[in-house]
């Protein structure tokens, strides 16, 4: 029978380096969910600055209602997208183009034009995962961990 065992001398220094660790990471955590849901909501609804222009290959015309309407909500750490284009005509439409939070709800004509929201935000996650790492790193570094 093996016996081992672990001796932790300098307990109260990683206490120390914890609690100033554990205090930067809303700030790391932060800025960069800030980062990627700047970068869904461009990659979703890349026309942001709401003028009117036709596209004549789908036969009508943008009117920028979806990008004046769509911004972000920060609750703590609590990142929300909305999207409240509506129009006399049709109603509320947000959902139409750019699907709803589960990802569903995109008429067929949206399809392959614009990238549904829900998609967006996952595939700009899947891609700063990487970062996110580093960035969580750079702050155990930090504070001498």
């Amino acid at each position: 029978m093996a016996q081992f065992s672990v001796r932790i001398e300098g307990l109260d220094k990683l206490r120390v380096g914890l609690n100033k660790y554990i205090q930067t990471l809303p700030v790391i955590t932060k800025a960069w969910l800030e980062r990627i849901m700047e970068k869904a909501m461009k990659r979703s609804v890349p026309y942001r600055g709401g003028n009117a222009y036709d596209v004549p290959e789908r036969n009508y015309e943008r009117t920028g209602n979806l990008g004046r309407s769509t911004y972000m909500v920060i609750s703590g750490l609590t990142y929300t997208i909305k999207s409240e284009a509506a129009s006399r005509r049709s109603g509320a439409y947000s959902v139409f183009v750019i699907g709803n939070s589960k990802g569903e709800g995109q008429a067929r004509v949206h399809y392959g034009f614009w990238t549904p929201m829900r998609s967006a935000i996952d595939l700009e996650l899947e891609a700063a995962l990487p970062e996110g790492d580093r960035e969580l790193q750079k702050g155990i570094e930090a504070v001498g961990l």
